[in-house]
Formats: C-alpha cells, structure tokens, sequence
C-alpha cells in the first residue's frame, strides 16, 4: 500500500501513518509548504519519496533510525535542502539496507552529500541531480560494492570525480552530465567492468580519459554537447564497444581512430560535428550494421572503404550540405536501407546502386541531382524500376518537377511517399502501375493536395483504391 502526504493533510496525521497502515511499503510526502511530520516507527517501509517540502534544509534528528529496513530513498525539489543529515551520529545514519538513492531536480543549495554513504553496501543505483552547489561528491565511494548504475548530472560546482571510482567494480552504467566545471578526468577513473558510458553537456571538457581502450566490458558510449573536445586520445577506443553515438562536438576535428578495430561494433553515429571535414583516411569496423552522418555542414567525403562493409544494413546521410560524392567504389551489396537527405551540392548518386538486391527502403529528398531535373531523369538511368526488393521510396526536394513519368516506380512497391514538389501536379501516371501499393503520403505538395483531398480532390477517384492516403499529416 501507499500513502501520500501533501499539504492539504495536516502533519499530526503522519505522525501515526505507522499505525494506521501497518503493512506500508511506499510513503510519498508532497509539496509541504513548511513542517515536516514527527515520524515514529517506520521499520516496514521499502521506499520513502520526498518531494518539494519548500523549507526542508535537513532531514530531522533521529529520522534515519526508525527506517532500518529502507531501501529506495528520492528526494526532489527541496531547494532550501543544504545537508541530507545535520548529526551523522549513532543510529542516525542512512540505513545500510538502501538500494536506490535519488536526489533530483532543484535541490540547489545541496552543498555536501553524507558521508555515511560510504557505509552503503547494498547501494545499486545513485543519481545525484541539479545539485547546483556540490563541489564533491564523498570520500570511501569504494565501499559501494554493490553500485551498478551511477548518474550525476546538473552539478555547476562540480570540478573533479573521486579518485577511488576506478574501484566500483560492479559499476555497469555511468551518465555524466552538464557539469560545465569538469575540465578533464584523473587517470584510472573508471572501472574496467562498465558497459554503458554517457558523457553528455560538459562544456569545458577539453579531454577524454586516457585509458578508454582498456575498458574492454564496454559496449555503448555516448559523447554529447562537449563543445571544447577536440580530439579523441591516441589510444582509441576499446574493442568490445557495439555503440558508438558522437553528438553535438562543435569544435571535434577529427573521429577517433582505429575505428576499423572495433570488431563488435555494430551502431556508429556522428552528429552535428561542423569542423568535420574528413575521416582522414580512417575505416570503419565490417561488423557495422548501422551507420548515421548528420548534419555536419562541412564534411566533404565519407569514409573510405563503405563498400566493403559487408555487414551494413542501413546508411542514413543528412544535411551535409557540402558533400559533392560518394566514394568511387560505391555501396555494400548487403544494404537494406539508404537515406540520402539535405546533401545540396550532392551531384550524383552512388554508383552501383542498381546492385544492391536487398535494398527495401530508399529515401532522397532535398539533393541538387535531383531538385533541378523536370522528370527524374537520374532515377530513369538507374533503372529503378528493376529494384524488385524495394518496399518503401521517399523522393523530395524537387523544384522543377511537374509530373511523374509512367514506368519510373517497381510495381511492388508498398510504400510511396512525395514531398517538396511545389509544381507537382499529378501522380497518376506514375502510379498506375503499382499493384501493391498500400500507403501514399504528399507532404507539402501544394498543387498534388488540392487534386488528390479526399471528396475535393477532382483526382481523388484515381487513388482512392490505396488503403492509407496521407496528405500534410492529415489521413483522407
């Protein structure tokens, strides 16, 4: 059962919660504008929430020894909060039993954590949030031998991490984020066994740990909003990685190294990367599946080798607007899917494309090879009509194309989507042959709207044998 105070219930009627719920297993006390209730014997309770008592500064005296048997303590949104315990004495201490510890969202005048946190050896999961003013966090983080999962973000003050975090060695997830103090990492900060690590929106974070390659339990890593990296180390990047995401690193020169070791690697994303210009001759892993290049506004080629990427089942590659090719030696055979979107100077397809035999789903829109033709004369070259494995066709961007030519579409085609075509003005042409087609969407098309709206549209009668019509977002 579970019982929530807040503050249209007077505090004397916490004081007896115990004996009024025997069996209580959950507490949540709400938005208290100031008091906080005389607790008596809470020994039953599992989990404690604590959320927005406006003038809580410290959990009370003598608190803690009637919650033995606590296990998930959160507490949010108290902003005059500045310790969690005034007197860490005698019993008054956080209960060895606790196994998730919260302190999140606008708890801004934290200044010190307890150290009688050190003593919590059951601890699995830590998150320490919006603690404007915590310089530190606690000496004895080592003995946290159970803690798997460790999130600190929103710390302003927070200029270093503890030396002993190497010791965590059940540690599997570690999230740091928005600590613009943190400059860089001491050596030997993290423990080999971590699988998951974000480092997300540190804006001053200048370098990445030195031994990252020796994490060999690592498998996702993801480096956001890092405005002052530009590079990665020398060293590389551990070998078990299978997710790789680079977000937002407006200074990052160049991509880390020795990608072409990463044997597990199966997911590689770079983002919003503007100083990227090359991959500088660096490969890629031939177990990548999934590979993501966008928006980086001045990329002028891919990396080398993508055909030999055996493994590669999808390619997406958006607003990279200063991207003219593809390389010489085309695309993977294996591709299943390939978008190509917002590249402006891009002035051809990529070779061979007629080749890829398993290509399912294909999306061009807002590319100059194509916004400049009036009949999609590079798709009729590349016989698009011979792609009988393709399911799903988006094509967009095109500013001078007035109608759709007959015999350009696969006639198995299911799904056909059209944008940006401002002079369109039929489909029916091209559509006439396409037995299996189940969903046709027009995105701002304004001309192909008028004709085809359901009921209006003077052509809607040519398509209404299509089961899903989809015109600006609306279904007909």
């Amino acid at each position: 059962m579970t019982a929530l105070f807040n503050s249209d219930h007077p505090s004397s009627s916490a004081q007896h919660v115990h004996s009024s719920f025997p069996c209580l297993r959950v507490l949540e006390v709400v938005s208290l504008p100031k008091g906080f209730p005389k607790w008596q014997k809470y020994a039953s309770h599992f989990s404690l929430t604590i959320d927005d008592v406006s003038d809580l500064k410290s959990l009370p005296n003598g608190f803690m020894q009637h919650l033995s048997a606590l296990q998930e303590l959160k507490i949010y949104n108290c902003r005059m909060l500045t310790v969690l315990l005034q007197n860490e004495i005698g019993f008054d201490l956080l209960p060895s039993s606790l196994q998730r510890l919260y302190i999140c969202f606008d708890c801004d005048s934290l200044g010190k954590l307890p150290q009688s946190m050190c003593n919590l050896h059951c601890l699995k999961e830590l998150r320490i949030e919006g603690a404007i003013e915590l310089a530190s966090l606690f000496e004895g983080m080592h003995n946290l031998t159970s803690l798997r999962d460790l999130r600190i973000s929103n710390c302003e003050n927070l200029e270093s991490l503890p030396k002993e975090l190497h010791t965590l060695m059940p540690l599997q997830k570690f999230v740091i984020e928005s600590c613009p103090a943190l400059v860089s990492f001491q050596e030997r900060w993290l423990p080999t066994a971590l699988q998951h690590l974000e480092i997300i929106d540190c804006k001053n974070l200048e370098s990445l740990p030195k031994e990252l390659h020796i994490l060999t339990f690592l498998q996702k890593f993801i480096i956001k909003s890092c405005p002052a990296l530009v590079s990665f180390q020398e060293t590389g990047l551990p070998t078990a990685l299978q997710y790789l995401k680079i977000i937002d690193c407006k200074n990052l020169e160049l991509p880390p190294k020795q990608l072409h070791t990463l044997m597990s690697l199966r997911r590689f994303v770079i983002k919003s990367c503007p100083v990227l210009v090359s991959f500088q001759g660096t490969g890629l892993s031939t177990a990548l599946r999934q590979l993501e290049i966008i928006d980086c506004k001045n990329l002028e080629s891919l990396p080398e080798g993508l055909h030999k990427l055996t493994s590669l089942h999808s390619l997406k590659i958006e607003e990279c607007p200063a991207l003219e090719s593809f390389p010489d030696m085309g695309l993977p055979i294996p591709l299943m899917e390939l978008l190509i979107q917002k590249c402006g100077k891009l002035n051809s397809l990529p070779k061979g494309l007629h080749k890829l035999t398993n290509l399912v789903l294909l999306k061009i829109v807002g590319c100059s090879f194509l916004m400049e033709c009036k009949s999609l004369e590079p798709l009729q070259k590349l016989g698009l009509h011979n792609f009988t494995s393709l399911y799903d066709l988006t094509i967009g961007g095109c500013a001078a194309l007035l109608s759709f030519p007959k015999g350009l579409l696969p006639t198995n085609l299911r799904e056909f989507c059209i944008k940006d075509c401002p002079i369109l003005e039929s489909l029916h042409d091209g559509l006439s042959d396409l037995t299996s087609l189940k969903r046709l969407e027009i995105q701002n098309c304004p001309m192909l709207k008028q004709r085809y709206q359901k009921k209006e549209g003077e052509e809607w009668s040519k398509i209404a044998q299509i089961h899903g019509v989809l015109i600006d977002d609306e279904w007909q």
